[in-house]
C-alpha cells in the first residue's frame, strides 16, 4: 500500500520546518532579534522553512539558526539569505554538520582538536579540566 500524499519516506525531512519555531526564541536570545515580535524573526523563519523544503533529505537541525541568523543579519532580504544558506551547505563539508552520518563530522572534530592543541594548547588544557569537549560547542 501506498502512503498518503504528503507521507511516508519519500517526502523526506520537511517535517522538520514544525521545529523551526521552537529555536526561533532561542537564537541569541540576548538580542531579543528573533522573538516572536523582533524584527528579524519572520525572515529568519522563512528562510529556514525554505530550506527544509529545498533540501528535504537534510531538513531543519537545531543549530541551524545560527548560521542562518548571521545572514539574515547581513542580506539585504530572506532571499538572499536563503540563497547563501543554501550554497553554504551545498559544500561537503559545512553539509556534514548538518548530516546524520558521523563518521565525516567525527573525524572534523579530531581534526579540530589537534588544531586547537597545537595553536591554544592552555585553552585546550582549560577545556579538558573543565570537563567540555570539542562537541559541546563545535557543531552549535
Amino acid at each position: 500500500a501506498r502512503a498518503p500524499v504528503g507521507q511516508g519516506p519519500a517526502f523526506g525531512r520537511e517535517g522538520t520546518a514544525r521545529l523551526v519555531q521552537t529555536d526561533l526564541e532561542r537564537t541569541w536570545a540576548h538580542l531579543g532579534l528573533f522573538h516572536a515580535d523582533g524584527p528579524y524573526a519572520a525572515q529568519l523563519q522563512e528562510v529556514l522553512e525554505a530550506y527544509c523544503f529545498f533540501r528535504p533529505d537534510v531538513g531543519y537541525v537545531q543549530g541551524m539558526s545560527f548560521q542562518a541568523a548571521l545572514l539574515v543579519l547581513h542580506c539585504q532580504d530572506a532571499f538572499t539569505a536563503f540563497t547563501c544558506l543554501a550554497n553554504l551547505l551545498s559544500r561537503p563539508f559545512f553539509l556534514s554538520f548538518y548530516r546524520d552520518k558521523t563518521a565525516p563530522l567525527q573525524l572534523r572534530m579530531q581534526i579540530y582538536d589537534r588544531v586547537l592543541a597545537y595553536n591554544l594548547p592552555e585553552m585546550q588544557r582549560l577545556f579538558l579540566e573543565l570537563d567540555v569537549s570539542s562537541g559541546m560547542y563545535v557543531t552549535l
